[in-house]
């Protein structure tokens, strides 16, 4: 059987309210939560984990090196951009490029 936290335990690990997570269920949000009767509400410890893996904001952080790599694939897409035939393939090559390199701190 896997953990379970009640409303109040998941309210304390967010520092919110339960009030709070009683409104995000009645307007379908937050994590997948188990009713056993009327009244009692609990969320399964996987469900709260991946809705919080889910709710990560910002770009991740690279291993060390990975810029490096970044640079040298955006070289090659732009080098191979130059030598495309159609502007359709050369646009898509530019943009893949473009995008490489907004990964770039």
């Amino acid at each position: 059987m896997s953990e379970r936290l009640n409303e109040k335990q998941l309210a304390e690990r967010w520092g919110m309210t339960a009030r709070t997570l009683q409104g995000w269920r009645a307007s379908g949000k937050g994590p997948k939560f188990i009713r056993i009767g009327e009244r009692s509400i609990f969320y399964r410890i996987e469900d709260v984990e991946a809705y919080e893996a889910a709710s990560v904001v910002g770009k991740p952080i690279a291993p060390d090196g990975w810029d490096n790599t970044v640079k040298r694939a955006a070289a090659a897409l732009d080098i191979v951009a130059k030598q495309a035939k159609t502007i359709k393939t050369k646009t898509t090559l530019i943009g893949l490029r473009d995008e490489l390199r907004g990964l770039l701190p």
